[in-house]
């Protein structure tokens, strides 16, 4: 019951996370991508082919048996989520580009999950399947979790930008902390099931997150991209989409022994991620 009440008040963080990043927003901002796609392009392969191609080296190098490999490409195969958006925007990165990724890239997840799990079972040295990802369940977590509440919040700016103003300075601030308290809960409470997941998977899982976050500054570094284009990428290649991964594994492929690297990229990439953002903010010339 407690776990129950704690995903629908995260559920609602998570709204009041993305409206108020809406209110931080304005059409200019995606036209801004439209007139310098390049970092929009960079960005998206780097989720749909670098991360993958991570995740099957890494399970490589770590001998990881098939259960515990293909577990880990099936994190890195989903697409990013709302998280990546809230860091993006704390960290004053450009979130126009981070929305407009995780959009595409969930529009692209009933093509490109079933195709990276393909490939990269026969890269593993395992038998391959033809996942069906079911597009019911990828439609809501595109439109009613992200473009709903993001919309919603650029009408607020739009209509009433007094009130945006004022919503902006109090919002952001206060769902983020909303944010961790409800996640730290929800840890809290399946500690037992978190411990294991670090016990089985938990070293080769971090040096994914780590080596996501460092090959894709280099490569915006070596694009050419600005600064908030950077933090952008960064977060979009590192801050997957755990629960999608849970969601697939229980129902698509009904593995539960496939949860682990998602349970522990989950913890990982929200703490690191809030270690990191303060450095991001004060140093100008990152990276």
């Amino acid at each position: 019951m407690e776990a129950d009440l704690l995903q629908l008040l995260l559920g609602v963080a998570i709204f009041a996370i993305l409206f108020s990043i809406g209110i931080g927003l304005a059409i200019n901002d995606f036209m801004e991508i439209v007139a310098r796609p390049r970092a929009f392009a960079v960005a998206l392969s780097c989720q749909l082919l670098l991360l993958p191609a991570m995740a099957i080296v890494i399970a490589g190098v770590f001998d990881l048996r098939s259960t515990a490999g293909f577990g880990l490409l099936l994190l890195a195969v989903c697409p990013g989520g709302v998280t990546s958006n809230m860091f993006t925007r704390i960290a004053g990165g450009f979130t126009a580009l981070s929305v407009s990724l995780t959009a595409c890239n969930s529009m692209l997840a009933a093509i490109s999950i079933p195709v990276g799990l393909f490939v990269g079972q026969r890269l593993l040295g395992m038998q391959a399947e033809i996942y069906t990802i079911p597009l019911g369940y990828l439609a809501g977590q595109l439109l009613i979790i992200t473009f709903v509440p993001v919309l919603l919040g650029m009408l607020v700016k739009r209509f009433a930008p007094r009130a945006a103003v004022k919503l902006e300075r109090y919002l952001v601030p206060l769902t983020s902390v909303l944010f961790f308290v409800l996640i730290f809960s929800v840890w809290y409470l399946e500690y037992d099931a978190y411990r294991q997941a670090f016990l089985s998977s938990g070293l080769p899982t971090i040096v994914l997150f780590v080596t996501a976050c460092a090959l894709s500054l280099l490569i915006a570094r070596a694009m050419g991209l600005a600064r908030r284009e950077r933090i952008a990428m960064m977060f979009e290649v590192g801050v997957q989409n755990p629960p999608v991964a849970f969601f697939i594994a229980a129902s698509v492929i009904d593995d539960m022994t496939l949860m682990p690297p998602a349970a522990v990229y989950a913890v990982v990439m929200v703490v690191a991620s809030a270690i990191m953002v303060p450095f991001i903010r004060r140093f100008a010339a990152f990276p």
